[in-house]
């Protein structure tokens, strides 16, 4: 799609990336999506959008794949945003229990890299 978007003049796209994780992104989405959504960021820098931003839900559970979702991102000329969960849905994944606040991610990457 990432061409044909192009073609319509769509200059900017947002994905959906929580972890680099394969394993993790299928429990938190109930689906095996992983390496289409990779292969989609790469269409989308091929086809030459002018931004592309990454949207992470913040989560206890993925906690591990925040320092690697943050390195992704920078040689590939990406955006990366964070987004709060907002617990508004009945999987087990988005309850209260993994919500991660913004405060925790920005101590865990200050300590990561000694900010």
């Amino acid at each position: 799609m990432a061409m044909a978007l192009r073609r319509a003049r769509v200059r900017s796209v947002t994905i959906s990336l929580d972890t680099l994780d394969r394993h993790r992104y299928a429990e938190i989405t109930g689906r095996d999506f992983h390496p289409q959504v990779l292969d989609g960021i790469d269409a989308a820098i091929a086809a030459g959008f002018d931004q592309i931003k990454l949207n992470c839900v913040l989560m206890r559970a993925a906690m591990k794949s925040l320092i690697p979702l943050i390195e992704f991102p920078p040689a590939r000329n990406l955006i990366l945003r964070f987004i709060e969960l907002m617990p508004v849905s009945t999987t087990a994944v988005l309850d209260e229990n993994n919500f991660m606040s913004i405060l925790h991610a920005k101590r865990a990457i200050e300590s990561h890299f000694a900010i």
